[in-house]
């Protein structure tokens, strides 16, 4: 199946899905998402997922320890600007990875949303 015709399968199966309880709508992905990949590429492919969020927040929070520990002076140097810049293009490749991965597989971030979501909803209750 080519992109465009992927893309044009996902948007209708969106505003399709969006009419709908929001438990038939995870079955409904969950069902579709086995046509296109196995149990075993879903559960390979949410790892994946996860560890990209993983890196993306771990980036984030580098670069943030580095600008809340330095003090005033050492952010006026060179040495700060260069490794400041550092952590921006590390967090800044980390974000492109998550969002290739994002729009390669929509639907699998679907689905690992949703897991995410009904997991909580089972505990609160």
């Amino acid at each position: 199946m080519d992109q465009n015709t992927n893309k044009l399968i996902e948007k209708l199966f969106d505003q399709f899905t969006n009419r709908f309880d929001p438990h038939i709508k995870v079955m409904t992905q969950l069902n579709l998402a086995n046509e296109f990949y196995s149990k075993e590429e879903r559960g390979l492919l949410y790892i994946q997922y996860q560890s990209l969020l993983d890196l993306s927040h771990d980036a984030y929070v580098d670069m943030m320890k580095h600008t809340e520990q330095a003090d005033v002076e050492y952010k006026s140097t060179d040495m700060y600007r260069g490794e400041h810049e550092h952590l921006k293009t590390k967090k800044v490749e980390a974000d492109k990875l998550l969002i290739d991965f994002q729009k390669k597989h929509r639907l699998i971030v679907h689905l690992f949303n949703a897991k995410t979501t009904f997991a909580k909803f089972s505990y609160e209750e």
